[in-house]
């Protein structure tokens, strides 16, 4: 971009300003600090209607306020409603919040004439004020006698008239901008009922053919849409993400979710970024996550530590399941399977059904948060295990007090951290390893108890980390408090070059070995990366980052058509070579005997498990 304005000047402004529109325009490297007032209208556009590079258009609009209030000022006055003056009001009180009140009345002394009175107007009306001065007509899909009418938290339901209210607040308010008075809605009324309030008006939309102009009703689930429906949504725009006409629809409803902001929501996008079936779904996803970690100031990791939803287990007596005169408690397995026990302690195989005794309303409350805690872990466990398992391989660490926050004291993974090997780090040399105990307090090898000092650093053992003469009293540990791990940590496969290997920098052992396609592509969720396609679009590689700026490359025949129409079921394996990214990309260039041994053991595993040997 800088170079385009050295050699182009202010002749590339409009370009700019235009890709500004597209999605792809919103990303944060756009954001530039340019001082134009072309940028002011797409700038308070991101403001107020895109959530996730709204930390950018904050970022610019504070640095040119007086260029944004001198453009902003007109438009938020002009006599014809439309979504320019709505964003342009919005800006102005935005700017007004952050402590830019003085330039404001400045800019509309400049103006002169009536302009500095309506600022004042402006600055002192109630948001609640703020509607077009014709109320949209409500469509003929929407039939308030068919919808499931929203609870009040006091007790009883909305009545019909109430119901036509809210859909006229829904009308005039964006998924990511909602009408102040929706916020009063929530206040009002139970979270559940709302939720299933817009998810009626939603599906009375698709049966009318989903209409263009009734596509706000595909924007309530955002506004009033809680865990249940993220699950929903997710499910239906994976479905959607598969038919070509209707991946637009797809991309909208990663959008829905993300302006959900939800724990639930954000998990599941999380989930489609990482284990998405179609490349552009899992790209707009991805895209979505990494705008949100930059608005945040995190890399993806530190983001998806934070992303962890706590399934409201947080909240007291969460996981007691109350039937009135019965009770039943909560945990978790290695897979984050919930289990329950009675009162007794005794196990049970699942919530059994209310009897006489029991009281109706707790028991059925009961059983269905049972059931949503269940679907909820469910979709969580493989993404969280896969994280954990992930953060091993690449030896992450956390300071003593993120492993506290975001394990220790969290209501669900502390369930997982609790099967986990783990060790406090002095640089990159393991010093001491420990576990979470079942009193959520750390034990030592020898089941001690064990403090972390305030300035540790906390990871996840690898086996070939851990001192040989450790490796019997860990395995005799997890024995004796009948822990299984959620994932081959202690008992996990390891390899390492064979003499006639070291030295090399292309390795023969999985020559002609095969693999079925889709496992082949599955390397994708383990680290690798297709290489770009070659001739008639074919992927015959595949390749991983390794420390100390190399790359790990296998290649594989006849390849995968990059249009994803596989033709040929399996694939056959050839050379594994190193490549020297940063100064040759001959094949070979490097020797393995560069690459870091557990990185190395991963690499080999990887592909032993994707094909292996033969007898």
């Amino acid at each position: 971009m800088l170079a385009l304005l050295w050699i182009h000047g202010t002749a590339v402004i409009p370009g700019f300003v235009r890709h500004l529109s597209t999605h792809a325009g919103k990303s944060p490297w756009l954001t530039f600090m340019l001082d134009t007032p072309g940028l002011v209208a797409p700038m308070l556009h991101v403001l107020r209607n895109v959530r996730l590079h709204r930390a950018s258009a904050m970022q610019w609009l504070k640095a040119f306020a007086g260029t944004a209030l001198h453009s902003a000022l007109p438009q938020a006055f002009a006599p014809a409603h439309s979504a320019a003056r709505d964003d342009a009001r919005h800006g102005i009180h935005w700017l007004v919040s952050q402590g830019f009140e003085e330039e404001a009345r400045a800019a509309a002394q400049a103006y002169g004439g009536l302009m500095p009175a309506a600022l004042q107007a402006l600055i002192a009306s109630d948001p609640l004020d703020a509607v077009p001065g014709q109320m949209p007509a409500l469509p003929a899909f929407f039939v308030p006698q068919a919808l499931r009418r929203p609870e009040l938290r006091t007790g009883g339901v909305l009545p019909v008239c109430a119901m036509t209210h809210i859909a006229h607040m829904l009308m005039i308010g964006l998924p990511d901008a909602p009408y102040a008075g929706i916020a009063l809605v929530k206040e009002a009324c139970t979270p559940a009922s709302l939720a299933k309030f817009a998810w009626d008006i939603y599906e009375a939309w698709m049966a009318a053919e989903a209409t263009a102009s009734g596509r706000w009703a595909f924007g309530a689930l955002a506004q009033l849409g809680d865990a249940e429906t993220a699950r929903r949504l997710a499910t239906r725009l994976r479905a959607w993400a598969g038919e070509p006409g209707m991946r637009g629809r797809a991309a909208y409803a990663l959008d829905l979710l993300a302006a959900m902001g939800s724990d639930a929501a954000l998990m599941r996008i999380h989930a489609i970024a990482t284990k998405g079936s179609h490349r552009r779904t899992r790209e707009h996803a991805a895209g979505i996550i990494q705008a949100i970690a930059h608005a945040r100031g995190l890399d993806r990791e530190a983001l998806e530590d934070r992303l962890a939803p706590t399934l409201d287990l947080d909240e007291p007596n969460a996981t007691t399941l109350d039937f009135g005169p019965r009770q039943f408690f909560l945990d978790f397995d290695e897979g984050l399977r919930p289990r329950l026990c009675d009162a007794r302690g005794q196990r049970l195989k699942d919530l059994p059904k209310p009897n006489k005794s029991d009281d109706p309303k707790l028991a059925s409350e009961a059983t269905e948060r049972f059931k949503l805690l269940r679907r909820e872990a469910k979709a969580m466990a493989s993404l969280q295990i896969t994280r954990l398992e992930r953060a091993m391989v690449n030896r992450r660490r956390w300071p003593a007090a993120e492993f506290r926050q975001f394990f220790v004291e969290h209501p669900v993974l502390r369930h997982l951290a609790a099967r986990i090997v783990w060790a406090r780090y002095d640089g990159e040399r393991l010093a001491q390893p420990f576990r979470l105990a079942e009193d959520w307090t750390l034990a030592s090898v020898a089941d001690e108890r064990f403090e972390l000092a305030e300035d540790a650093v906390v990871g996840i053992a690898h086996v070939l980390e851990l001192p040989g003469e450790l490796l019997p009293a860990l395995h005799q540990l997890l024995a004796d408090y009948e822990i299984v791990q959620p994932f081959r940590q202690l008992m996990r496969e390891t390899y390492a070059l064979t003499p006639d290997e070291r030295g090399r920098g292309k390795l023969e052992r999985f020559l002609g070995r095969d693999a079925a396609t889709g496992a082949v592509i599955g390397l994708t969720q383990k680290g690798w990366k297709r290489a770009l396609p070659q001739d008639g679009g074919m992927i015959c590689e595949f390749w991983r980052e390794a420390p100390g700026g190399l790359t790990v490359s296998i290649a594989i025949s006849p390849g995968i058509f990059v249009a994803g129409n596989v033709h040929e079921p399996r694939q056959m394996l050839d050379l594994l070579w190193v490549n020297s990214s940063a100064q040759d990309a001959t094949p070979g260039a490097a020797s393995f005997d560069r690459l870091d041994p557990i990185f190395l053991s991963e690499v080999l595993r990887d592909l032993e498990l994707l094909a292996p040997a033969k007898d």
